[in-house]
């Protein structure tokens, strides 16, 4: 019995070897796919720019009976609705899925596996065409590896990851005359998204041309009996409801956002949604304007073409008018000037092409009698050519597609992903979800674009954008509208983040300023303000190292008259004790022939304990005086002093009287590490000795590029004081190695180990017994980018690791 049954199941598997093929391809797809986006997501490598949207949009709908509610582009699409953007019915379909499960990894998982669908109409095309399941799963294969198809799968979710199944399945009822699913099918593809109408038109023109002989000869008989043939009457239908539907689509956009604008995309001259005619007059009567616009990057938009296609082996150019049903998405592409709509990796926008490059490259391929060998060489690596040229052409067309998979996968969309996936189980993706359990799921909340798909099942989760909103007058300040307009619950921003942006750092400095927001909870720079919040921030983790972050520089106040009874002129803070030309400007405006007075009050910070020298270089014979912890060390004429300064702040006070002389001063110092003296610099001058604010980090290491670790803190001149503890498992040499920008001193037990002011090299050791030490960093940045990597090579280990 056993027998029987198994070979009744060799015998099914042999005689449907290759739908079972099939069938093992689309679910390894499926899986790998979906893990590699949902880990991504986890990597917080997804943004509200789409994935946020997509899912706010849906959410609302199944859940509280909002139209495709979103909060995202609420600049630009007052109304919320996201049919006043794009038009996309087809997210009714994805509806009922989300309803029953409810996360964002669904949505992930579903469009991996209406992608991989796509493989199902396509091999049905390819046995069509080429009569051979071979080929027809060779392209099948093709499609499942394409990598603009992954960059489509892994870019977020997109309403145009259906395309390729659509128009597949379009393609196959067309050329087997079965209209009714063929136009199911084609109003499918146009609920997509508003752009498909003009690919659905092209598409009717094809099949206009595929009668052309029929039409012609009827017409040169004048008796337009093609008019009663099927295709033809069902390509002039398409041509009709890809009008209309785009007729519809735009009629809806405008009702849903009466204020909607052209995409800047075409901005030189038009939108193709909006206004197609428009763009094509614009093109027309402006040819010198247009080939300004396409001539700078010609050669990336030519080699966007010759990426979709190389990886079918340029078999699409055999079968052009197929092919050339996309080509309003190829004039769109040449006359824009937005560089993703020609990257060939990495978006969405090349499923508008995908469908006709496989169809081209099948139609084109039964042109070709050594596709035969070429399956074999895939099948069965049994190679019998009949003829060096067949021999040669195969192995040249294998190379084309090894060469172009091989080069299309080293990109940096790809490169990117790999390089985070060690990243995975960090401290601070385990911070950032923790600080996420926070937020109640009813509470509104304003973020960064790569955190906003974290928050987004929301009513009302919104994210700041990188750049100025158009609206219908001029370019309007994103910052000023939110500020103007909503008032969230919460803020969340990472300022290590690439996706911390000087808008979102400017809203959270004026919620800071006015008062009306707190620092709710703090981790590893992630920073959770609270409406309304005037406690001590809460504390998430017992481990760590505490951080506190200084602002630089001096308050300098002019008084005019006496420092008595003077009155203030102004203040400003500024980086040292410096009066130049550039200061005696300032001062011109007010001094009317009255005395002016001068003083620089702060804290200065002595990084280790001992003699510290002072000089004041100058020629002026005017009164000055350098009070050091309320106690005066140079007064009147004196030009240098020295003290004792135990490690720590020491209150500063420099005064001086400015004449009409106009004679420059500078204060140098000579700290303890230096051997002559050097201008006393912002390093080690604080407005207060008291942190601007404080947080706990899981290392000391980190990237701030150019931005400020808070937006209280200036993204220049501030300086990060870093202490706690680390474990040593064994008594040895400890190796560290500090790459910063700019200026580090390392203590390890409270003594100074390193100190870039006086090293040339990144590497120091220290002898340490087994258990636990006392570190501290001090790092002041001046101006650039900000970051510090500590590494260390404990005792017993071969390779440098991030300390700790």
């Amino acid at each position: 019995m056993r027998s029987r049954f198994a070979e009744n199941v060799k015998s099914y598997v042999r005689s449907h070897k290759f739908p079972l093929l099939l069938f093992i391809s689309i679910l390894t797809y499926t899986i790998v796919l979906s893990y590699i986006s949902i880990l991504k997501h986890n990597l917080f490598l997804t943004t509200a720019w789409d994935l946020g949207i997509y899912e706010q949009s849906i959410w609302s709908t199944a859940n509280a009976g909002k139209f495709f509610w979103y909060t995202v582009e609420l600049p630009i699409n007052p109304n919320g609705c996201f049919f006043g953007i794009h038009f996309s019915p087809v997210l009714f379909l994805v509806i009922p899925v989300y309803k029953i499960f409810q996360s964002t990894a669904s949505l992930l998982v579903f469009q991996s596996f209406i992608i991989a669908l796509g493989a199902v109409p396509l091999y049905l095309i390819g046995l069509k065409e080429t009569e051979n399941p071979k080929y027809a799963l060779l392209f099948s294969f093709l499609y499942l590896i394409y990598p603009p198809l992954l960059g489509v799968n892994l870019f977020d979710f997109h309403t145009q990851a259906f395309l390729p199944l659509f128009f597949f399945f379009a393609f196959y009822y067309f050329s087997s005359k079965k209209f009714f699913k063929y136009f199911l099918f084609i109003i499918l593809a146009l609920s997509v998204v508003e752009f498909v109408p003009f690919i659905v038109i092209f598409f009717g023109l094809y099949g206009v041309w595929t009668e052309r002989k029929e039409i012609k000869c009827s017409i040169k008989n004048l008796n337009y009996r093609f008019l009663f043939n099927k295709t033809v009457a069902a390509s002039i239908l398409t041509i009709i409801l890809g009008i209309s539907w785009y007729i519809i689509a735009r009629t809806v956009i405008f009702i849903c956002n009466p204020t909607v604008l052209p995409n800047r995309n075409w901005a030189q001259f038009g939108d193709p949604v909006h206004n197609p005619l428009g763009l094509l007059w614009n093109v027309v009567v402006n040819p010198l304007r247009t080939l300004q616009l396409i001539l700078p990057s010609l050669g990336d938009k030519i080699l966007y073409i010759f990426g979709l296609l190389i990886p079918v082996g340029l078999l699409s150019f055999l079968d052009i008018p197929s092919l050339l049903i996309c080509a309003p998405w190829f004039l769109a592409v040449f006359l824009s000037n937005y560089p993703p709509y020609y990257v060939v990796i990495g978006y969405q926008y090349v499923a508008f092409a995908v469908p006709f490059v496989f169809i081209s490259a099948v139609r084109g391929s039964k042109r070709l009698s050594i596709l035969k060998n070429m399956a074999r060489s895939f099948f069965s690596l049994n190679f019998s050519f009949r003829g060096m040229s067949k021999k040669v052409l195969a192995i040249f067309y294998m190379s084309v597609l090894v060469i172009s998979y091989t080069v299309l996968f080293y990109q940096p969309h790809f490169g990117v992903l790999a390089s985070k996936v060690n990243w995975c189980s960090s401290q601070h993706l385990m911070a950032l979800n923790r600080i996420l359990e926070l937020v109640p799921s009813d509470a509104s909340i304003m973020t960064q674009n790569n955190i906003h798909p974290h928050v987004s099942p929301r009513m009302y989760a919104y994210a700041m954008w990188e750049w100025n909103a158009s609206s219908s007058a001029s370019d309007v300040s994103a910052v000023e509208f939110f500020l103007q307009n909503i008032s969230p619950d919460f803020v969340l921003f990472d300022t290590t983040s690439e996706w911390y942006f000087e808008n979102m750092e400017k809203y959270a400095l004026s919620l800071i300023e006015n008062g009306s927001y707190g620092i709710y909870t703090s981790v590893d720079y992630v920073w959770l303000l609270k409406k309304e919040y005037a406690d001590a921030s809460i504390s998430l983790f017992d481990n760590g190292f505490d951080v506190d972050l200084y602002n630089q520089g001096l308050l300098v106040t002019v008084y005019n008259g006496s420092l008595t009874d003077g009155v203030p002129l102004f203040n400003e803070t500024v980086l040292n004790v410096t009066v130049s030309s550039a200061f005696f400007e300032k001062l011109n405006p007010y001094r009317n022939g009255s005395e002016l007075n001068v003083v620089w009050e702060g804290w200065l910070f002595a990084p280790v304990s001992g003699e510290y020298s002072f000089y004041v270089v100058s020629n002026s014979s005017n009164y000055r005086q350098l009070s050091i912890n309320h106690e005066t060390l140079l007064d009147f004429q004196d030009c240098s002093s020295k003290l004792m300064l135990e490690k720590g702040f020491h209150t500063m006070q420099f005064k001086y009287n400015v004449t009409e002389q106009n004679e420059p001063l500078f204060l140098f110092w000579k700290p303890p590490w230096e051997t002559v003296p050097q201008i006393l610099s912002s390093d080690f001058l604080y407005l207060d000795n008291v942190p601007t604010v404080s947080s706990v980090v899981f290392a000391p290491s980190f990237n701030f590029r150019h931005m400020s670790p808070f937006p209280t803190i200036s993204k220049d001149y501030f300086s990060s004081l870093i202490n706690g503890y680390f474990n040593v498992e064994s008594s040895g040499t400890c190796m560290f190695k500090v790459v910063a920008d700019n200026c580090t001193m390392i203590y390890v037990d409270d003594i100074l180990v390193y100190n870039s002011y006086v090293s040339d090299s990144d590497l120091f050791s220290v002898e340490l017994t087994a258990g636990e030490h006392k570190i501290s960093v001090f790092y002041a940045e001046l101006d650039g980018d900000a970051s510090l990597k500590l590494m260390w090579l404990p005792p017993g280990k071969l390779f440098f690791e991030e300390f700790p």
